[in-house]
């Protein structure tokens, strides 16, 4: 087995016990794929089937507005899930997925992802910590921006996911916070 797969088991068996048989329909309903740094998994548009494990490297979902900016929704690191809302609904996406570094990840299509829910009770129930888990972070999420100031919002990701603010660039960082690069500049030079 592929070591990329085999971290995600070790990682799933963190949260629940996953039978012999469960590991076996797991790897084969999932593939791996390599990216490079600016590829564009997905545009807007398009029909998301895929969901994402970004087993190393960094991928963010994001969506350009009528007058060209950017609003980054999420940032997905090594060990996370990456997907498209719509993933959910089968409408087409209004967002961009895109590999902001050189990228593995391991892919489930969306038939084969339901499947293992259908069929593996442990796999269903890491879905449902997983769901849980991505609601709570969109519901800090939303509350900070509407709640937080720029320098607030700031300081709370500089906090808790420093990694962001360390290793992405200031565009993407500001497109993340809802502010302006230059709004970002001027924060991070007040600390």
């Amino acid at each position: 087995m592929e070591p990329a797969f085999l971290n995600y088991i070790n990682r799933l068996q963190t949260i629940v016990h996953l039978e012999p048989w469960e590991v076996d329909l797991i790897a084969k309903n999932i593939f791996f794929k390599s990216v490079k740094k600016n590829t564009i998994l997905k545009q807007e548009g398009s029909t998301i089937k895929e969901l994402y494990f970004v087993v190393s490297g960094c991928v963010r979902v994001y969506n350009v507005k009528k007058d060209n900016q950017e609003s980054t929704r999420s940032i997905s690191f090594e060990n996370t899930y990456c997907w498209a809302i719509n993933f959910l609904n089968n409408l087409p996406i209004h967002e961009y997925i895109e590999a902001l570094a050189d990228s593995e990840l391991l892919v489930f299509t969306k038939e084969k992802f339901y499947h293992l829910v259908d069929t593996s009770p442990n796999f269903r129930k890491v879905y449902m910590i997983s769901l849980e888990n991505i609601a709570l972070i969109y519901a800090s999420r939303v509350e900070g921006l509407l709640s937080l100031d720029a320098y607030e919002r700031y300081q709370k990701l500089l906090s808790n996911s420093p990694d962001i603010v360390l290793s992405i660039s200031n565009k993407i960082v500001a497109s993340y916070l809802g502010i302006t690069e230059q709004s970002l500049s001027r924060i991070k030079a007040r600390r």
